[in-house]
């Protein structure tokens, strides 16, 4: 059962205005989370996960953009660079930097390049991704057109693989209405939590087993620009995980998902091939609502879970 260790108040944080996604570092940012407000600007911030103390890191300031539309971020190593990804819906693309430095000293971010352009139809509204395998699974759509997963390759962005909307359990006709709340990966399979007012559901995919060419609902850029009916390969359904319909968040590790509810100040705890809940959590700190969760591995014996809740407090367990 997951052991709580530490807790880090929002206030103690200070200035740094509320955080509202997080993700681990890795490679020059191991032992580090990398934090980002939408307050004004998508601000970004690291914090060292063995001291609980904020680290300069130059070049950061670089990946930052100044419309609060970004909610995605991802860290590892691509092709041997340790990389950081920020998606940014309102610019329609998805940029990336590296990551310089080692663990032991402070390091650098060097701004990189970007998947699709200001107001282009290559990269059309993205927002969660996950980093996995050299593979960058991307969110996109979601405001006026159904949502989407585009898979590229993360050294490159050269698209890989797509579940269109249908795959996710969007309706046929009608008004738009289904959400992609989380993401999370497995090396084998792929969690999607998706959402309406009756049901959320984990559904489930392979990334091994791939299926024939399908095609990718088109959509337009703020600009006006139609996105071409995108096609490639797709990825076999396994099977359906059925959730808490306040599920906006999960995070895997060694065959669990963590799922964070935004009614719910308990971490759930469940396993990820029959969907058994294994263990329920309480918050501590007058028990805030869960906003996200990330896992941070360390050189312990055993890694951390990091839950963020509603309020900023940053909550630490051994798993």
């Amino acid at each position: 059962m997951p052991t709580r260790t530490r807790l880090l108040l929002a206030k103690d944080l200070d200035p740094v205005p509320r955080c509202e996604f997080l993700t681990a570092g890795s490679g020059a940012a191991s032992g580090c989370l990398l934090l980002a407000n939408t307050d004004h600007h998508t601000n970004l911030f690291v914090l060292d996960c063995a001291t609980l103390k904020l680290r300069q890191v130059p070049g950061l300031s670089d990946m930052e953009t100044p419309f609060p539309r970004a909610h995605g971020m991802a860290c590892g190593t691509v092709t041997g660079e340790d990389r950081l990804f920020l998606a940014e819906g309102r610019y329609d693309h998805v940029k990336w930097g590296k990551l310089k430095g080692t663990s032991h000293e402070t390091f650098v971010v060097e701004r990189g390049g970007s998947f699709g352009d200001e107001g282009s139809a290559e990269m059309t509204e993205p927002h969660k991704i996950c980093l996995s395998r050299g593979e960058l699974w991307i969110v996109r759509g979601g405001d006026n057109h159904e949502p989407f997963i585009t898979v590229v390759q993360a050294a490159t962005g050269t698209k890989t693989g797509h579940i269109p909307a249908s795959d996710l359990g969007a309706p046929v006709s009608g008004p738009p209405g289904l959400h992609v709340r989380g993401l999370a990966l497995s090396n084998e399979e792929a969690f999607v939590v998706t959402g309406t007012e009756a049901k959320v559901a984990a559904k489930v995919f392979s990334r091994e087993e791939r299926t024939d060419l399908v095609a990718v609902t088109s959509v337009q850029s703020y600009m006006g620009e139609e996105d071409p009916t995108e096609v490639g390969k797709g990825y076999a359904f396994q099977r359906e995980i059925e959730l808490p319909t306040s599920c906006m968040h999960l995070a895997w590790h060694n065959g669990l998902l963590f799922v964070c509810c935004r009614e719910s100040s308990d971490l759930q705890v469940i396993n990820a091939v029959d969907g058994k809940l294994m263990h329920s959590i309480m918050l501590a700190a007058g028990g805030f609502p869960i906003s996200t969760a990330v896992v941070v591995p360390t050189n312990e014996d055993k890694d951390e879970v990091v839950v963020l809740d509603s309020v900023g407090n940053l909550h630490f367990f051994h798993i």
